[in-house]
Parts: C-alpha cells; sequence; structure tokens
C-alpha cells in the first residue's frame, strides 16, 4: 500500500507520458476521459483535481478499481498470511520490512543474506542509477520518494480526495483527521 495522494500524482505523471508537450495536445479519446480539461500537462497542480476524481468516479486505467476500494478490499478481506506493506516503510526501512512480509506469509524466519540481497537489487538507486528524490519523468520509475505529492496538491485536489478517501487514509494511518486539507494552498493563495 502506498499514501493514495501519492499514489494519484504517480498515476498523473505515468498516464500523461503519453501526452505531447505544449497547450492543447492532441489527446486519445481516452486521454480526453482521464484528463478532463486539460491544457498543459506540466499545470499540475492545476489539472490534478479533475483528474483526481476522474480517477475515483472512473478509473479506467486501474482496471476499474479506485484507490480507496483496492485498499478496503484488503482490509476487509481477513485472509490469514497476507502481508501489509507500505511503500513508505520499504523506503524507510526496506530490509526489516520486507522480513517482516516474508516472516507473516511463510511463518518461518526471513535469511538476512537473502533479505539483504533483494533489497539492493531493486532499489531504487540500482534500478535506476538515481539517488531517490532525483526526478525524470519519463521513466516508470519516476521519483523513489514519499510524500511528493505535497508538491502538486491544490486545496482543491486535496477536498477532492479527501471526500473520497478520507475515511480510509484514517483507517489506515496515513491521516489523524481532515486537518491535511487546509495545510494546501488554494489558487489564490498560489497567484498572489
Amino acid at each position: 500500500m502506498r499514501d493514495g495522494r501519492d499514489v494519484m500524482v504517480s498515476l498523473y505523471f505515468h498516464l500523461s507520458q503519453g501526452i505531447p508537450e505544449g497547450d492543447h495536445p492532441s489527446l486519445t479519446s481516452r486521454q480526453q476521459r482521464q484528463f478532463p480539461g486539460l491544457v498543459n500537462k506540466d499545470d499540475v497542480k492545476q489539472n490534478l483535481p479533475a483528474f483526481i476524481e476522474q480517477q475515483l468516479q472512473h478509473p479506467d486505467s486501474t482496471g476499474g478499481l479506485n484507490w480507496p476500494d483496492h485498499i478496503r478490499s484488503f482490509y476487509s478481506a481477513n485472509v490469514p498470511n497476507i502481508a501489509l506493506l507500505k511503500y513508505e516503510e520499504l523506503l524507510a526501512l526496506p530490509a526489516t520490512a520486507f522480513a517482516n512480509a516474508i516472516e507473516t506469509i511463510t511463518g518461518e524466519p526471513a535469511e538476512a543474506d537473502r533479505i539483504e540481497a533483494t533489497v539492493q537489487k531493486f532499489s531504487f538507486a540500482n534500478q535506476t542509477g538515481r539517488k531517490n528524490g532525483n526526478e525524470d519523468r519519463k521513466s516508470f520509475l519516476r521519483k523513489g520518494k514519499a510524500g511528493d505529492w505535497e508538491n502538486h496538491f491544490s486545496r482543491e485536489a486535496a477536498e477532492i480526495f479527501q471526500t473520497y478517501c478520507g475515511d480510509i487514509m484514517q483507517q489506515t494511518g496515513y491521516i489523524k483527521d481532515d486537518a491535511w486539507v487546509s495545510a494546501c494552498e488554494t489558487a489564490k493563495q498560489r497567484a498572489a
């Protein structure tokens, strides 16, 4: 699992890779549905509110299941030996998070040397040749950082996301309440 706000930003960048640069690009009918009202894909703060609403109401790029429903399905499944991994924990303490998951799934202690080799092999730096946080918008592995949503969410995007996802964000421990929404700037504040 990953913070749904980061999921929305990551999905935005991933799906917008196929959109031409510049104002009023030619869009396929699917892109028009995914990016309603898009003028320029680089204006993420302007585009994100409509994109988030579209993805949460009609998620055609994720097999028809939006982020909150996907997360709820795991919480309600009540299946033994399912390991819940948070992306943020994998970034902060990859060997510990991965070992805990292996132990949950198998019921056996994880082998430290195999865990470490796996963590190294699949690290962001090893896969991309970049450090976490060094962005490449043309790469599937764009930034490798948690919390990037703070750079892209406007107040409008936050309000929409909170409406659809606030309950599951609290249930999963990503937020305590809706106070985070008021920390996001409005369009008026950005213009000033």
